[in-house]
């Protein structure tokens, strides 16, 4: 038998960012996960403009006049996190994340793609904050619509993986409906 409980849950998140939660360990052991505008210019900003969140759902990311709205919820909400646990007050847009290998083609977990259709992915760049975020749900607030781009096809899947013995491959690679320009 296993039990799982929280304390008070409130009844809604609100939209501020509490930084003080950063070195809170949610995960096992330290938590040293980082936002994007933490780190200081160089290799890992560099590369983090190569990564985009994968989006699955057609109805889910909106682009009119040049830019891009998600509909999406919390994460914490979406996901029922305890109260104050961390990244619960952000966006719950992406299920995935893909990294830019060639000018219009993404690679991704295989498991990210199984049972889904290309017309239903999309793929969101630059989606990270750039500065403290007072509104953390404003990053699915329109947002340049260049950064969004859709699946034109499945070049390769695999997931055969066995978690029990650790073995199998888990990946697919994905042509974009366009080439990807001004990244690393």
């Amino acid at each position: 038998l296993l039990a799982v409980a929280c304390a008070d849950t409130p009844s809604q998140y609100d939209d501020s960012y509490d930084d003080s939660l950063d070195d809170k360990a949610d995960v096992w052991g330290s938590d040293s996960r980082k936002e994007t505008y933490q780190y200081p210019a160089g290799p890992i900003k560099d590369v983090a403009k190569s990564t985009a969140a994968m989006v699955i759902g057609g109805g889910t990311l909106y682009v009119e006049n040049g830019l891009w709205t998600g509909y999406t919820h919390p994460i914490g909400e979406t996901y029922d996190f305890c109260p104050g646990q961390r990244f619960a007050k952000q966006p719950a847009l992406s299920q995935c994340s893909a990294t830019l290998i060639a000018p219009d083609i993404v690679v991704t977990a295989g498991h990210c793609v199984d049972h889904e259709y290309c017309e239903d992915m999309q793929f969101v760049f630059d989606y990270a904050y750039d500065k403290k975020p007072i509104k953390p749900m404003a990053i699915v607030e329109k947002q340049p619509g260049a950064n969004a781009y859709r699946c034109k096809a499945i070049l390769l899947s695999g997931n055969d993986r066995d978690e029990d013995k650790r073995t199998g491959t888990d990946f697919a690679l994905i042509r974009l409906d366009r080439k990807v320009t001004g990244r690393a």
